[in-house]
Parts: structure tokens; sequence; C-alpha cells
């Protein structure tokens, strides 16, 4: 049961990244879409 539930878990299609005011040391990941609930634990 457990294999089939991670099988059928909605994962992100693609990663964007976005490079803040110091690219070297800061940035926003966006991960979309996710499995629901899956946003807080990240």
């Amino acid at each position: 049961m457990l294999q089939k539930n991670w099988t059928e878990m909605i994962k992100p299609k693609g990663l964007k990244v976005e490079a803040g005011d110091n690219p070297q040391r800061v940035a926003t990941i966006i991960a979309e879409p996710l499995e629901r609930g899956f946003g807080m634990t990240l």
C-alpha cells in the first residue's frame, strides 16, 4: 500500500529559480504543483 501511495503522489513538473539581490547567496525556488499539504513540509 505504501508503494502505491508514493507512485500516485503529485510531483513537481519542474523547478523555477529566481535570483535574489545577491545571486550567489539568495534565490527563490518554486516547485509546483505539489501534493496537498506538502508545501508546509518543505
